[in-house]
C-alpha cells in the first residue's frame, strides 16, 4: 500500500491531492474562480475556511496553492492564475509568527525561495537583523512588496491555516494595520483557515469583525465517502477490493458512522477497511486507535474544562444521552450542560437527535471513533476491552462473524498441546462471541469453555461458567449447558478435587434430572470419597 500522510498532507505529491479530492470540487472552483476574477477587482473578498481538524481545510489550500502555481491542471478558465497571481503557502504550525512584521518576514523568504533578486535578500538581511522587528521594519517591506506587486503585475495571494493562532498572537495595532493595508492597497488576498470561529473576528469592536467571508466545511457524504475510497482503493491498485466493492457497503457504513464524515478519519481508518481478517482488524485498529491518540489529545485541548467533562462522560456513557443524563454523569448543572452541548455542536464536536413521539432530544459525540479511542485509554491494561467488542459489532455482519467464529475454533483446536497460542486464540474468541448476536453466543461460549478445560486452567473455566449460566436462554440451551457441567466436573475429577467435581455433577442434574452420564459420574466421585450410599444410590440412579 502506498504511503499515506494522513496528518501532514503537504508530502503528498500534488497530483495525488488532486486525485484524492472528494466532496470539495465545487468548492475549489468558486475560491478558483475568486482568485480569477481578483485581478479584475481592486479590493478582492476575502475568505475564511472553517471546520474541525481533519475535515480537509489544510487539502484544499495546498490544492489551491498547486492550482495558482500551475502544477496541476484543472479547466481551462484556471489556466494562467499564475500571470495575475503570486501564492504564498504557510504550514499549518507558525510558531514564530507574533506580530505584522513577523508575517511579512515569512512572505519575504518564501519569495526568496521562488524569486530571488539582489535587493530582496539584502532587505531580508536588514530587517532580520532587528532583535524585534517593529514598524519601522514592518513598513520597509511593505514598500517593498507594493513595488513589486506593481512590477510584477501581480497580487500576493495568502494562504494562511490556523489563521486563528495567527491573529491571536498580532497586537490591535498589528491587525488594525493589516484591515488597513487589505482596504487600502492592491497588494493582498487572504485565504485562510481555522477550527472556528475566533475572538478576530467575533468581536465585533476587533478590526477583522465581519471582513472574511466565513465558508463552514461540512463531513462528506456516504456517496462521497465510497468516491474517496475508492480512488483510494485505485491509487494502490487494490483491484481485489474494487471488483467486489458492492460487497464492503456495510463497511462503509461503518466507516461514516464512525468518522462523522471527517476526511482524515475516513483515511485513518482505510488501512483497517482493506484488511479482510478479524485478527487484522483488531491489530490495525489498535494501531490506529495509537497513533491517533495525538488528534484527540489536540482535539480536547482546544475545550473549556467543563466541555471537557461533558464529551468524557458522552464518549464513556453506553448510548445517546439526554442533556440531564448527561449532567448526572458529569456532575454539572444541567443549564450548563444544555448551554454547553448547543456550543459543542456548532463546533462539530456533538450531533443531536430527536426520537419520534418523543420531547426530549438525545446527543451523541460526531465522531464515534473518539469514543472507542477514549474508551480503549480508560480500558488500557484490563484483560477484557469493551470497545473492541462495540467495534466489531460495527464493522462486520453476522454472516462475517459466524465464520470468524468458526475459523477461530478450528484454529483452536489445533493448538492443543500448544498452551500459549491456544490461550489466546481462545481470548480472541472471547471478543467474537461477544460481537455476535445473541443466539450465536451459547455455542461460541462452549466451545471457549472447552478450550479452557483442555487447557486445564478449571478456574477460569468455573468462572465462564458462572457467565455462561447467567446468560441461558432456551430448554435447548439448558440441556447444553447441563452436558458442559458434566465435562467441567470431569475436569475436577481427574484432579481429585472431589468436592468441585461433585457441585458441577448436581447443577448438571439440576438442569436435566435424567442425565445418566452425570448420575454416573457423580457415583464415581462419591466413590473416591469413600461415601459407599451416595455412590451406590448415584449408580442406581444412572441404571
Amino acid at each position: 500500500m502506498a504511503e499515506l500522510y494522513k496528518w501532514t498532507p503537504a508530502l503528498e505529491r500534488p497530483e495525488d491531492l488532486q486525485r484524492l479530492l472528494v466532496g470539495r470540487e465545487s468548492l475549489l472552483k468558486r475560491l478558483l474562480q475568486a482568485i480569477a476574477d481578483a485581478a479584475e477587482q481592486w479590493s478582492p473578498q476575502h475568505f475564511l475556511l472553517i471546520g474541525p481538524r481533519g475535515i480537509g481545510k489544510t487539502h484544499l489550500l495546498l490544492l489551491l496553492y498547486h492550482s495558482v502555481k500551475g502544477t496541476i491542471k484543472w479547466d481551462e478558465s484556471f489556466q494562467n492564475l499564475s500571470k495575475s497571481c503570486e501564492p504564498i503557502l504557510f504550514s499549518e504550525e507558525q510558531y514564530g509568527i507574533g506580530s505584522l512584521a513577523e508575517l511579512l518576514i515569512g512572505i519575504l523568504k518564501q519569495l526568496k525561495e521562488h524569486t530571488p533578486n539582489e535587493k530582496l535578500e539584502r532587505l531580508l538581511a536588514h530587517v532580520q537583523d532587528a532583535p524585534i522587528p517593529g514598524e519601522a521594519e514592518r513598513e520597509m517591506i511593505l514598500e517593498y512588496l507594493l513595488q513589486q506587486s506593481n512590477e510584477m503585475g501581480k497580487r500576493l495571494l495568502l494562504l494562511l491555516d490556523n489563521l486563528q493562532i495567527i491573529l491571536g498572537n498580532f497586537t490591535e495595532e498589528d491587525q488594525g494595520r493589516l484591515r488597513s493595508i487589505l482596504m487600502s492597497q492592491d497588494l493582498f488576498m487572504i485565504i485562510g483557515s481555522a477550527p472556528t470561529l475566533f475572538e478576530a473576528v467575533l468581536n465585533y469592536e476587533a478590526p477583522f469583525y465581519n471582513f472574511f467571508e466565513n465558508i463552514w466545511l461540512k463531513e462528506i457524504t456516504f456517496e462521497e465517502v465510497e468516491a474517496l475510497l475508492k480512488k483510494r482503493l485505485e491509487h494502490d491498485k487494490r483491484t481485489d477490493i474494487l471488483e467486489r466493492f458492492d460487497e464492503y457497503r456495510s463497511r462503509i457504513r461503518a466507516i461514516v458512522h464512525l468518522t462523522g464524515g471527517n476526511p482524515r478519519l475516513i483515511l485513518s481508518l482505510y488501512q483497517v477497511f482493506v484488511e479482510g481478517e478479524i485478527l487484522e482488524v483488531e491489530r490495525a485498529l489498535l494501531k490506529l486507535l495509537d497513533e491517533l491518540t495525538p488528534y484527540f489529545q489536540d482535539r480536547m485541548k482546544g475545550l473549556s474544562e467543563q466541555q471537557r467533562k461533558i464529551i468524557e462522560a458522552m464518549a464513556l456513557a453506553d448510548s445517546l444521552s439526554t442533556p440531564t443524563e448527561i449532567a448526572h454523569l458529569a456532575r454539572l448543572a444541567a443549564n450548563v450542560v444544555t448551554s454547553q452541548l448547543k456550543r459543542l455542536q456548532e463546533l462539530g464536536y456533538v450531533r443531536s437527535y430527536k426520537e419520534k413521539g418523543k420531547r426530549e432530544t438525545l446527543y451523541d459525540i460526531s465522531e464515534q471513533l473518539f469514543r472507542l479511542w477514549r474508551q480503549m485509554r480508560v480500558e488500557a491494561g484490563r484483560r477484557r476491552l469493551s470497545f473492541l467488542v462495540k467495534f466489531l459489532k460495527i464493522w462486520f455482519s453476522e454472516q462475517e462473524i459466524s465464520r470468524f467464529a468458526e475459523k477461530l475454533v478450528r484454529e483452536m483446536l489445533s493448538w492443543r498441546g500448544e498452551a500459549e497460542q491456544m490461550r489466546e486464540t481462545i481470548d480472541k474468541l472471547y471478543y467474537v462471541q461477544e460481537a455476535a448476536p445473541s443466539y450465536m453466543h451459547p455455542a461460541i461460549h462452549s466451545q471457549r469453555i472447552s478450550g479452557l478445560i483442555a487447557l486445564g486452567d478449571l478456574s477460569e473455566a468455573e468462572r465462564e461458567m458462572q457467565e455462561r449460566e447467567a446468560r441461558l436462554q432456551s430448554e435447548a440451551d439448558k440441556e447444553v449447558f447441563a452436558f458442559e457441567c458434566v465435562n467441567i466436573g470431569v475436569a475436577y475429577g481427574l484432579t481429585a478435587k472431589h468436592e468441585q467435581a461433585a457441585k458441577w455433577f448436581r447443577k448438571a442434574l439440576e438442569l436435566k434430572p435424567d442425565l445418566h452420564k452425570a448420575w454416573n459420574n457423580l457415583g464415581v466421585t462419591y466413590a473416591e470419597k469413600q461415601e459407599y450410599d451416595r455412590a451406590i444410590e448415584a449408580y442406581r440412579k444412572a441404571l
